[in-house]
């Protein structure tokens, strides 16, 4: 894609001065509390306010014990891989994090909203659109190319999860359930996983 200079087009009609909507949309919020709260104040106020917005989240969800017949045709909808690739891409484009979207995905399996083995589908679609942050700051580079590079990216994702989705969904699915498993039911292999997560990115910052 890179190569063949197809998605320069695209890039370069993406105009770079998009970026200032959002940010006059939050600054009369953010530059107070820059001015006058404290490096860690203002890190502690940014904390209360993401868990405040889980609470409130969590709370919002119906108790679902028991399961009232709505729920339940609900839970059925979201059952179908396909629909939980695409919530899972549309509620990471809302919040522009992967991390913010899989965090949705606690409260909502123990709700029983969504099933243990839809998770995987959901992962691969929060993974595609989680790139909109990036391409957001890719369109503030002065660089021509780096719209280019994040719009290849997410096609590239996007193709392979998509050829996983349609034609090896159960085997990769029971592969990845599976893996997960394993890994948290073994105490040496949970310790190993997280020890290469730590280690991998000191040893690529050393080569």
């Amino acid at each position: 894609l890179l190569r063949s200079g197809a998605l320069d087009a695209v890039g370069g009609s993406i105009p770079a001065a998009w970026g200032d909507t959002a940010a006059a949309a939050v600054r009369p919020l953010v530059r107070p509390a820059r001015e006058h709260l404290a490096g860690a104040l203002l890190l502690a106020c940014g904390l209360a306010a993401l868990m405040s917005a889980f609470t409130l989240f969590d709370r919002l969800l119906p108790n679902l014990d028991p399961p009232t017949p709505r729920v339940e045709r609900l839970s059925r909808r979201f059952s179908s891989p396909l629909a939980m690739f695409l919530l899972g891409s549309l509620i990471t484009s809302l919040t522009m994090s992967v991390a913010i979207s899989v965090t949705m995905l606690v409260p909502l399996t123990l709700k029983g909203v969504v099933r243990r083995h839809t998770v995987v589908p959901y992962v691969m679609g929060a993974n595609i659109t989680t790139f909109a942050d990036t391409l957001f700051a890719a369109t503030l580079v002065s660089a021509p190319r780096a719209v280019p590079v994040v719009l290849a990216e997410m096609l590239g994702v996007a193709a392979v999860s998509l050829v996983l989705l349609i034609a090896a969904y159960r085997p990769y699915n029971r592969l990845i359930l599976g893996g997960a498993e394993a890994i948290v039911t073994r105490r040496r292999w949970l310790g190993a996983m997280l020890a290469t997560m730590a280690l991998v990115p000191l040893v690529l910052l050393k080569l």
